[in-house]
C-alpha cells in the first residue's frame, strides 16, 4: 500500500520539482540579462536596474551585491563578472549568480569597473534590503519587511502589498500592512491617508505613533487629522491592553518562583514551626547546581545533548537542596526544636557560612545559559509576546503545587507528616517515626527551594547572596496566605508577585518591595490569621 501511494505521488512531486527548477531558471535568466545594464553611464538607469535586480527575488544576488559595493564588479566582453582579488594585476573571473570560475585568470587591463558613486553603494544597500523581503526565513524576511515599511519609501509598496495578503506567516502579514499604512500616509490622495489611518488605527500598530502625530498635527486637510487622532487613540488604547498583559504574565512568572518558595517555608516553617532563615540558600543551592549540570553536558556530553540540560536540572537541584536540608536539619534543627530564637540565630550563621563557600567557590556572579527551546516566546496577540522561559516557570509552579497536594493528601508519607503535625506524642505512641518524619519533611521543603532556584536561573543572574531577596518575600506569601496552607500561599504568592511588577513602573524596584510590605502589615492587621486561617488542632495549635 505504502509503495502504491508512493507511486500516485511521484506525478506531484514531479511537477513541483519541475515548477521550482523553471522559477529558479526564470529568476536566473532575468537576472543574467538586466547585470550588463549596471555599467550603463547614467546614474538613475542603474539605480532602476539594481531595483530590477532585486524585484527578481533571487536570493543569490545578496551575495553579488555585497561583492558590487566592495568594488568586486567588472564588466569582461560584454559580461559583468566578479574578481574578489586582484594579484600581481590579474585575477580570476566568477560568475555573479553561482559564483564560479569562468575560466583561467584575466589581467586587470581587461576589466572594466562598474561605475560606483555613493548614491549606486546607497541603491545597491536598498535592493538587498528589498531581495531580503523573499528571503526563505521567516526572521530575517520579517526584519526586512519592518525594515522596507520604516523607510516609508514609496517605491517599496509594490514590494510590501503583495506580502501583507499572501505570505504564509501572520506576523509578516501584519508587517507589511503596517508598512504600506505608513507609506500611504505621505500620499498625495486624501481618500488613500484616510485609509491608512484607518488602517493603523484598527492594527493598534506602535510603529506608527510618529507618523500618526505628524498627521494629527500637519495634515491640511481636517478629516485626516481628526482620522490621525482617532487612530492615536486606538494605538493608545492597544497598547496600554498589551503593556498590561506583559506586566501580568511577569507578575505570575514572579510569583510562581515565589509560590514554590513559599511551598518549602509553609512546610518546614508552617507545618513543623521552625524558622529556617537558611531557606534562601536552599533556593541558591538549586541555582548552583543548575549550573553545574550546564557544566558537566558542556564537558562530558555530546553537543547534541546540551539543550536538555534544565530538564535535568530540576530534579538535580531539588535533591541537592533536600539533601543540604536533611544534613542541616539532622545535625542542627533536631536539636532545637521549641528553641525559636535560638533556631534563627543559628540558620542565620549557616546560611551565612554557605553564601561564603559558594563565593569562594564559584566567585560573585554567574549565569546559566538558557537551552535554544526555551528562547523566544509565544505570540497570543500582535505585540504581545510571552517568553517561553517564563510559562516554563509557570508550568514548573502548576506541578510543584499539584504534586505537593498529591503528596500530603494521597499518600502515606504525607499521612504520616499530617499525624506528626497535629499531635506529635499521639503519632509516637502509634509507631510514627517521628524524628524520621521531620527529616524527610524538612528535606522536602528544602528541595522545594532548590527547584525554584532551578527556575529563577531562567530569569536571572547568579550571585551567592541571590536567596536573600526572597525569604523575607517568602515569610511575608506563607504569613498572609496562612501558616501552613497550600490554597493560601499559591493565591498569596501569586497577588504579591503581580502587585511588584504593577507597582515597579512606579516606582523604583526597592520601594515596591516596601510598598508591598506595607500592604501585606495593613492586611495582617486586619486579618492576623491570613487569607485562609487554620483550623482544627493546627489553629489551637
Amino acid at each position: 500500500m505504502r509503495f502504491l501511494q508512493t507511486l500516485l505521488a511521484l506525478p506531484v512531486l514531479l511537477r513541483s520539482l519541475l515548477g521550482l527548477v523553471a522559477i529558479v531558471a526564470l529568476q536566473a535568466g532575468d537576472a543574467a540579462a538586466l547585470l550588463p545594464r549596471l555599467a550603463a553611464d547614467d546614474q538613475k538607469e542603474r539605480a532602476a536596474v539594481l531595483r530590477e535586480l532585486a524585484l527578481t527575488g533571487d536570493q543569490r544576488l545578496l551575495l553579488f551585491l555585497d561583492d558590487y559595493r566592495q568594488g568586486s564588479g567588472y564588466l569582461l566582453d560584454g559580461k559583468v563578472v566578479l574578481v574578489p582579488t586582484l594579484r600581481a594585476g590579474s585575477g580570476v573571473p566568477l560568475d555573479p549568480l553561482t559564483r564560479v570560475a569562468l575560466g583561467p585568470a584575466v589581467t586587470e587591463k581587461s576589466l572594466l569597473e562598474l561605475p560606483k558613486t555613493r548614491k549606486d553603494m546607497a541603491a545597491a544597500q536598498a535592493a538587498a534590503n528589498l531581495l531580503r523581503l523573499a528571503d526563505p526565513h521567516p526572521e530575517t524576511r520579517l526584519a526586512a519587511v519592518i525594515r522596507a515599511g520604516d523607510h516609508a519609501n514609496p517605491a517599496d509598496r509594490e514590494a510590501l502589498a503583495p506580502i501583507a495578503s499572501k505570505d504564509p506567516d501572520s506576523r509578516i502579514r501584519r508587517a507589511a500592512a503596517e508598512g504600506v499604512a505608513i507609506i500611504d500616509l505621505k500620499a498625495d490622495d486624501e481618500a488613500t491617508r484616510l485609509a491608512a489611518c484607518a488602517t493603523l488605527g484598527g492594527l493598534g500598530s506602535a510603529r506608527a505613533r510618529e507618523q500618526l502625530d505628524e498627521r494629527a498635527a500637519k495634515d491640511p486637510v481636517a478629516a485626516v487629522r481628526a482620522a490621525a487622532t482617532a487612530a492615536r487613540s486606538q494605538v493608545q488604547t492597544y497598547q496600554a491592553t498589551v503593556r498590561g498583559a506583559q506586566t501580568l504574565f511577569s507578575g505570575l512568572s514572579l510569583g510562581s518562583i515565589l509560590v514554590v518558595m513559599a511551598l518549602g517555608l509553609a512546610i518546614t516553617f508552617g507545618l513543623m514551626g521552625v524558622i529556617n532563615m537558611a531557606h534562601g540558600e536552599m533556593l541558591m543551592i538549586g541555582a548552583y547546581a543548575t549550573l553545574m549540570v550546564q557544566w558537566f553536558f558542556h564537558w562530558a556530553l555530546p553537543p547534541s545533548l546540551l539543550p536538555w540540560y534544565f530538564v535535568i536540572s530540576l530534579p538535580v537541584g531539588f535533591l541537592a537542596a533536600a539533601a543540604i536540608g536533611w544534613l542541616l536539619e539532622l545535625t542542627v534543627i533536631r536539636h532545637l526544636y521549641g528553641r525559636p530564637l535560638e533556631t534563627l540565630l543559628a540558620t542565620i550563621g549557616i546560611g551565612q557560612v554557605m553564601i561564603w563557600a559558594i563565593r569562594r567557590s564559584f566567585g560573585d556572579s554567574q549565569a546559566v545559559v538558557a537551552p535554544a527551546w526555551l528562547t523566544g516566546g509565544w505570540e497570543p496577540m500582535p505585540d504581545l509576546v510571552l517568553p517561553w522561559n517564563r510559562i516554563f516557570i509557570i508550568t514548573v509552579t502548576v506541578l510543584s503545587v499539584v504534586a505537593v497536594w498529591f503528596l500530603m493528601n494521597r499518600t502515606r508519607l504525607g499521612l504520616l507528616l499530617r499525624a506528626t503535625v497535629q499531635s506529635r506524642r499521639t503519632a509516637a505512641s502509634l509507631g510514627v517515626d517521628t524524628r524520621r518524619i521531620d527529616g524527610l519533611t524538612f528535606a522536602l521543603g528544602s528541595g522545594l527551594a532548590g527547584a525554584a532556584g532551578c527556575a529563577l536561573t531562567l530569569i536571572g543572574g547568579l550571585k551567592p547572596d541571590m536567596g536573600q531577596e526572597y525569604i523575607i518575600d517568602s515569610f511575608l506569601v506563607v504569613a498572609a496566605g496562612g501558616v501552613g496552607n497550600l490554597w493560601g500561599v499559591v493565591w498569596t504568592g501569586l497577588s504579591l508577585g503581580v502587585l511588584n511588577k504593577f507597582l515597579e513602573p512606579w516606582t523604583q524596584a526597592v520601594f515596591a518591595k516596601v510598598i508591598m510590605l506595607a500592604i501585606v502589615v495593613l492586611f495582617l492587621q486586619w486579618k492576623p490569621s491570613g487569607l485562609f486561617p487554620p483550623k482544627g488542632r493546627l489553629a489551637d495549635g
